[in-house]
């Protein structure tokens, strides 16, 4: 590949060249797709201010992406591009691109033809997906009072960084189709609307159980490496909603895990299952 150096744009604008003339070749546009990626993430390491560039590879991504087949292949770059798009603090950004993701999960076809169901590369697919939301804010207004440096500036600044959150927070919570958890309970929808081996739905819900547990952590395990982007777990701290919200979630996976472990026939596959959940 050729490589420019520090001269991003003219890196960029080869990508563009390649994809105009090699469009048909589908295993360049994923090497492509990881260029771009790898392209923005080399900028934003540069200490420098490339936001417009940042956003050029993501655009980039975006438009290569689709003409890859494959939904599960399309959600993996998606799911790159969004990480990248969340280290350079585009969080909208990173939001249509994980609702893009999703939208390749819903469109995944168990019947298609006669091929044997990738049950590894679907789960393998969702649990990073689940890792990757983790870091996601919950709303794209995560930016509010960034300098707050967390919870142990006293009772004063926690009052008042509250009263700034809930003030923020009003802007989803009225809105049914921006709820908190909306991406958590999507991706729920689909796992309900498949019919998946029993051993690879349990599997799946034990994803979701996992990450509502993280979510509901007082401290998040990890954050997303930008200083302009809060995590979930300053962004709702003390909200007992947010929590009451996490709880109902996973009480309703926990259920529909113990239903699916009912349904495998043999006893010694419910007892493996039953230890693999609670592991």
């Amino acid at each position: 590949m050729v490589d420019h150096g520090v001269v991003y744009e003219r890196n960029l604008a080869f990508l563009v060249e390649c994809r105009g003339a090699f469009g048909s070749i589908i295993e360049l546009k994923e090497i492509l797709v990881h260029s771009s990626n790898c392209l923005a993430t080399k900028a934003l390491k540069d200490g420098k201010r490339h936001t417009g560039f940042v956003k050029s590879c993501i655009s980039f991504s975006e438009v290569t992406i689709p003409s890859i087949p494959g939904q599960i292949k399309q959600l993996n770059l998606y799911l790159e591009t969004a990480e990248v798009a969340l280290l350079g603090g585009l969080v909208s950004h990173s939001d249509d691109l994980i609702d893009s993701a999703i939208n390749c999960l819903q469109s995944y076809d168990l019947m298609e033809g006669s091929r044997t169901v990738d049950s590894d590369g679907i789960l393998s697919s969702i649990r990073k997906l689940c890792s990757l939301l983790i870091m996601v804010p919950a709303y794209e207004y995560a930016k509010i009072n960034h300098t707050y440096k967390g919870r142990h500036r006293g009772a004063a600044e926690g009052a008042i960084y509250a009263q700034l959150a809930k003030k923020c927070l009003m802007q989803i919570l009225g809105n049914p189709e921006v709820g908190v958890l909306h991406m958590p309970k999507n991706i729920l929808l689909i796992i309900h609307s498949r019919s998946w081996s029993p051993r690879l739905g349990a599997r799946l819900f034990c994803a979701i159980i996992s990450l509502s547990a993280t979510l509901s952590q007082e401290r998040l395990p990890y954050h997303a490496d930008h200083p302009e982007i809060m995590g979930n777990d300053l962004l709702f701290f003390g909200d007992s909603s947010y929590v009451r919200e996490l709880l109902s979630l996973a009480e309703s996976v926990l259920q529909n895990l113990v239903d699916i472990i009912e349904q495998e026939p043999s006893r010694a596959a419910r007892g493996s299952m039953s230890l693999e959940a609670c592991n």
